[in-house]
């Protein structure tokens, strides 16, 4: 599974991540842990992007893809990733989708942490990490978000699956509510995976009409096909998926209804009436 976490600063994604990760047996990967670590080894990357991180604006898009190939690639070999930190931007989001799509490495479902801005300053100001955590660097980081970062649930939400939690409560009630949402979103999926395998597999011989290239109908079926490889190559690697699956109970059938009553037959008419008068069965006696 690939999941992404969207959240403002302050909004707990790292530790949400870690959670997470460790709960689905994912690789966690941080985008600013990442980042504050080559400017801490003062590589080429760090010495390149430390001023943009102290001023709290965004660093250049190719510097961090290239930064994040390598871990990406990899965690997505032993089962998937949890990803915090980028992309921040629609358009960031759209340059990662088209190269991930390529690699098969592209996000499944994006996790948005919602949390009050009032919430988000206590937090950064009491966490004071020096000059990256000032009243003045958090509003501008704060800022930026709404204006950047916040657009990209619209995008997500069309493109792929967004799960939205309230990430002002407790840090357990907030893995909780993610966990839950992510194995609803799992058994949706793995049901959409069995409806469309079932579908493939009652028209593999659909006869002359679906092989009729061009035709409408082969058209269709090619598409399914191609939805079906696809679902199987998402879920591929995540044992977590069918677990959440085989949790979903299916539905039981319809009671069965009572079959219609006889109706009654009528009795004879008593000496003296017409013979054209029935009369319904009454007790016994009369």
């Amino acid at each position: 599974m690939r999941i992404l976490l969207i959240g403002a600063p302050g909004a707990g994604k790292g530790t949400q991540a870690v959670r997470i990760a460790a709960h689905f047996g994912l690789t966690h990967i941080s985008s600013g842990d990442l980042l504050r670590q080559h400017v801490a080894e003062q590589t080429a990357t760090g010495r390149a992007i430390r001023h943009y991180l102290a001023r709290g604006d965004l660093v250049p898009d190719a510097v961090v893809m290239d930064m994040l190939r390598k871990p990406v690639l990899a965690a997505n070999q032993s089962g998937g990733y949890v990803l915090d930190g980028f992309p921040r931007t629609v358009q960031q989001a759209r340059a990662a989708y088209e190269t991930a799509r390529g690699l098969g490495v592209a996000v499944e479902v994006a996790v948005y942490l919602d949390v009050p801005r009032s919430e988000l300053m206590r937090r950064l100001l009491a966490r004071g990490r020096g000059n990256d955590d000032t009243p003045e660097v958090i509003s501008h980081r704060l800022a930026v978000f709404e204006a950047k970062t916040l657009p990209m649930l619209d995008y997500y939400a069309h493109r792929e699956e967004l799960v939205t939690v309230n990430g002002a409560r407790p840090v357990g009630e907030v893995t909780w509510s993610i966990i839950v949402q992510l194995q609803q979103q799992a058994g949706v999926r793995s049901n959409r995976l069995r409806a469309s395998s079932r579908w493939s597999a009652s028209h593999t011989t659909a006869g002359p009409l679906a092989s009729r290239p061009g035709s409408r109908c082969n058209s269709s079926y090619a598409s399914l096909m191609h939805l079906t490889s696809r679902s199987r190559s998402c879920s591929s690697g995540s044992d977590w998926v069918m677990a959440a699956s085989s949790r979903v109970t299916e539905r039981p059938p319809l009671a069965t209804r009572r079959p219609p009553a006889e109706p009654r037959r009528p009795v004879a008419a008593r000496a003296g009436e017409p013979a054209w008068v029935t009369r319904r069965p009454g007790p016994a006696g009369m």
